[in-house]
């Protein structure tokens, strides 16, 4: 019978380390954080000072769909880079919609080398003759 409890122990013992990584704990774990019940009320959003909001990298400044050269719809748009920085690569990805708003294809446009404050005219050409609406979903600049 000792022999039987002795086994079970070891056994018992052996298993509770299984699954447990280095510097892991290998039995329950207690969290340092108070119960939702019990912690103290934050003050109301209102009570708390208003962030300062931070100007985007960059500012659409016209947009809109017009007929290019040769009577080519393009989205033709200008876009400025409002920081400090030099972007060697900047795009604009365009989704174009027709009258009912169902989306009906995409455009981009992209430059190299757009400098600090500099303002980039751009020309995305228009495939798809039931597009009437465009919107800037991305822009990607590194």
């Amino acid at each position: 019978m000792l022999r039987i409890c002795i086994a079970v122990a070891v056994i018992t013992s052996a298993l509770t380390g299984c699954g447990a990584k280095d510097g892991a704990p290998s039995g329950p774990v207690s969290s340092t954080q108070p119960d939702s019940q019990t912690q103290a009320p934050q003050a109301p959003p209102a009570a708390q000072e208003p962030q300062k909001s931070e100007q985007p990298k960059f500012s659409s400044l016209d947009f809109g769909i017009k007929k290019g050269q040769f009577g080519v719809k393009m989205v033709k748009g200008t876009l400025k880079n409002n920081t400090s920085q030099s972007f060697s690569y900047v795009q604009v990805e365009i989704n174009l919609y027709d009258g009912e708003g169902t989306q009906v294809g995409s455009t981009l446009a992209n430059v190299n080398n757009l400098a600090p404050g500099a303002k980039w005219k751009y020309e995305a050409p228009i495939m798809e003759e039931s597009a009437t609406k465009a919107e800037i979903v991305n822009v990607t600049a590194y």
